[in-house]
């Protein structure tokens, strides 16, 4: 057999993904391309917002006297959408959120509601 029938098979058993020996030499992306592809990350924390707690939560993060002079303000006037904001800003994550715990609060469990005015002495 000459050298460019020997090439035409090894390139015909190559594209069949196999070595001329029955083993299996699919590259290993093509593998994978048939896999699963992995579950996504789940969702930040940004507080229990669906549950009215009466502005009681326990902070998940390290707050600074900013943080916790806005959640006193909350707190002082505990109304759901108040609250929402307080489980917010006591979570690990929803000041991160884009929009921060405003666009949590205003734009998720309490959409359309008056959402109470934001503290202007804290910062």
């Amino acid at each position: 057999m000459g050298l460019a029938m020997s090439i035409c098979i090894c390139l015909l058993l190559c594209a069949c993904g196999q070595d001329g020996r029955g083993e299996e030499v699919m590259p290993a992306a093509g593998r994978d391309a048939n896999r699963e592809p992995p579950p996504p990350p789940p969702p930040p924390d940004v507080g229990n917002i669906g549950r009215y707690d009466a502005c009681r939560a326990t902070p998940r993060r390290a707050l600074s006297d900013a943080d916790r002079c806005r959640i006193a303000h909350y707190a002082s006037d505990c109304t759901p959408a108040a609250d929402c904001m307080v489980q917010c800003l006591n979570s690990a994550h929803g000041v991160e959120v884009g929009g921060g715990c405003e666009h949590v609060c205003g734009v998720g469990p309490h959409a359309w509601r008056v959402m109470p005015p934001a503290p202007t002495h804290c910062d």
